[in-house]
């Protein structure tokens, strides 16, 4: 039995405004300008339509290979090194309910880990890249638009052998079961357009049926 990790980022599309915040951030993550830049040397990245059917039916994309394995041994060596932080959702900071398939043995937590993109040069890099790695940054800016922002702190998520696991949250309604234009998905004419999207590396290995 082994522990899983995975780092799990949100960005968000550039003049949308969260309904928790109730206002714009003022500085954006990257500029459309040179977002646009970017995505244009990366075109060779871009989504494929196989990739644009396969987010449109099931709501997400799987990028295999994106990071090397050097990359995912310093990523793990510095979540190791930074073990100390991690803090455990128990009790009532559990995210799943009693006699639910993912609420695992019932007792043991996720534990989360952030502050990352702030640690030392050496430990933060790899997480680093993610904001704006040439494999990611075009499937962004197809699904976003020119231009996006974190939407909150990144976050690393430890699960352990009878840990909760992490389900599905958010979605195009609010807890009263309302609208949320703010998180809606749209595809017209073949072009997908959303306003919050997840970022998700695995950072240990994902066995089939997992």
């Amino acid at each position: 039995r082994r522990m899983n990790v995975a780092l799990r980022t949100v960005v968000r599309r550039l003049g949308v405004v969260s309904q928790s915040q109730g206002s714009r951030h003022a500085a954006p993550l990257h500029s459309r300008s040179s977002v646009r830049a970017f995505a244009s040397s990366s075109s060779s990245f871009g989504m494929t339509p196989l990739d644009k059917f396969l987010f449109d039916t099931n709501g997400y994309v799987v990028l295999p290979q994106v990071f090397t394995k050097d990359e995912i041994n310093s990523a793990n060596a510095a979540i190791q090194a930074n073990s100390n932080k991690m803090l455990e959702r128990i009790g009532g900071l559990r995210n799943t309910e009693d006699d639910t398939p993912l609420v695992g043995d019932g007792t043991t937590g996720r534990q989360d880990l952030s502050g990352f993109l702030g640690w030392p040069e050496g430990q933060r890099d790899v997480f680093r890249r993610v904001l704006d790695h040439p494999r990611l940054v075009p499937y962004v800016t197809e699904l976003l638009g020119m231009g996006y922002r974190l939407d909150h702190m990144p976050l690393i998520l430890i699960q352990r052998p009878g840990s909760e696991g992490f389900q599905f949250h958010g979605g195009p309604l609010d807890g009263d079961g309302r609208p949320n234009q703010y998180l809606s998905y749209k595809c017209h004419n073949g072009t997908m357009q959303l306003s919050l999207l997840a970022v998700a590396v695995q950072l240990t290995d994902v066995n089939e049926g997992e």
